[in-house]
């Protein structure tokens, strides 16, 4: 959770939630976030199957229904309403021989289970200490 020492500050500054639009203070987006993350449901199932590979890299899928006259859509979350590991997410390579070399995830495309655990990438803004040269 949050260090009680930074409630304060963390309460003063406000942000803009990208996934609904609100603005809010940064401390209560953590807030959000954690329960989001923490009440999502796992992929795990989702990963046991060959047949449902094809939805573990993706946040929602869209259901059509309705007539032509009338068409109507809806949108159904796999993994959540908010995971850290959906695109839009740009970074660079620190594998030494791809060092620097620049990685982008599209927006909606969920990292999956490989990529996770082979990832060799930073984010943008995260700097990397120990890289070649």
């Amino acid at each position: 959770m949050i260090n009680p020492k930074f409630n304060p500050l963390l309460k003063t500054i406000m942000v803009k939630d990208k996934l609904t639009g609100e603005t809010l203070s940064v401390h209560d987006l953590v807030l959000r976030r954690y329960e989001q993350m923490k009440t999502s449901f796992m992929l795990t199932p989702l990963q046991l199957t060959a047949k449902t590979h094809k939805f573990e890299n993706i946040a929602k899928i869209s259901i059509n229904y309705g007539t032509q006259d009338n068409p109507v859509s809806k949108d159904y979350y796999i993994g959540g309403i908010f995971d850290p590991f959906v695109g839009p997410l740009s970074g660079y390579s620190i594998k030494e021989d791809e060092y620097g070399k620049a990685v982008s995830i599209p927006t909606g495309q969920r990292l999956s289970h490989d990529d996770l655990w082979s990832m060799q990438w930073f984010l943008d803004y995260v700097e990397f200490l120990s890289g070649p040269g």
